[in-house]
């Protein structure tokens, strides 16, 4: 068989415009499957052959994503953030017990979900996804067992059958999620248990709300965005509003309205909580 390069095809030899090809299409507003892949030289992490759950390992900075500037703040954080999803998840079911499973959906490192591990020992199923491989990648070789992970793409879609989940949260997930939005809320509510509680947090008019309270913290993000053209109002009007605030993120915005109405294609919604992460409103839902 002759070897060589279909004559259809275009070559990006050249390091620059490859590495451009590549971050357009992971960015491209109207692409789903993409995830962000392994960069080998940067992300050739060590496995940790034996897991201590009482003394995890911490991912290095360059994956801690803005989150705490030092491993104390970012164990922290990371902990309190996980308790006020699981307290918000205890409002509405009983405590998880052995048997029930639970999904980090958008877990980066395990931020979050490594707080679970306790929980995973006594025999609860905990699971983690990210779109980020090396992220995953690190979880893999440093936090499974006890728990588990796997990398998703941005089409809607994950690997599990249909009424599997107790509980799945996300937090700062749908922030950042500029399109199929709806076919994710119905991806993870076909996944959810009847019964079953997801909590997801969202940019809101009640974070911007919150936002303007505390201007001494949060004027310039404010300032910015109103200058892009957001504001409550318009806001509450269109449902929803997507910046680009820098060539990689996205900042995504929904009203309460609009939002839960999306949910509840496939969900009950049954509280709005202001400020439940950060300055992020919580919308939390019952599966059916």
């Amino acid at each position: 068989m002759r070897e060589g390069r279909n004559a259809a095809t275009k070559s990006a030899e050249d390091p620059e415009r490859l590495a451009a090809l590549q971050s357009d299409l992971l960015h491209a507003g109207n692409v789903s499957g993409i995830f962000y892949p392994l960069d080998e030289e940067t992300s050739a992490f060590p496995v940790n052959p034996a897991p201590d759950v009482h003394n995890l390992a911490v991912p290095p900075p360059t994956l801690w994503h803005g989150y705490g500037s030092t491993e104390d703040d970012y164990l922290t954080h990371g902990r309190y953030n996980a308790r006020v999803f699981y307290d918000a998840y205890q409002k509405h079911s009983p405590p998880l017990s052995a048997g029930q499973r639970v999904l980090d959906f958008g877990c980066s490192a395990g931020r979050m979900v490594r707080h679970f591990a306790d929980q995973a020992v006594e025999g609860v199923e905990v699971w983690g996804c990210d779109i980020d491989a090396a992220a995953i990648e690190w979880c893999q070789k440093n936090l499974m067992p006890p728990l588990q992970f796997f990398i998703n793409t941005t089409q809607p879609h994950l690997p599990f059958p249909d009424k599997h989940f107790d509980f799945i949260y996300a937090g700062s997930v749908f922030s950042h999620m500029n399109e199929l939005t709806a076919a994710w809320l119905l991806e993870l509510a076909r996944i959810t248990k009847p019964g079953g509680i997801g909590i997801y947090s969202i940019h809101s008019e009640l974070t911007l709300d919150y936002q303007k309270a505390d201007m001494d913290r949060y004027g310039k993000q404010v300032r910015y965005l109103g200058g892009l053209g957001l504001s409550r109002e318009t806001l509450i009007e269109r449902g929803r509003q997507n910046f680009l605030t820098s060539p990689w993120w996205v900042s995504a915005w929904y009203s309460v309205d609009y939002f839960t109405r999306l949910a509840t294609l496939g969900y009950e919604v049954v509280e709005v909580a202001p400020g439940l992460y950060g300055y992020q409103t919580g919308i939390i839902l019952r599966g059916r």
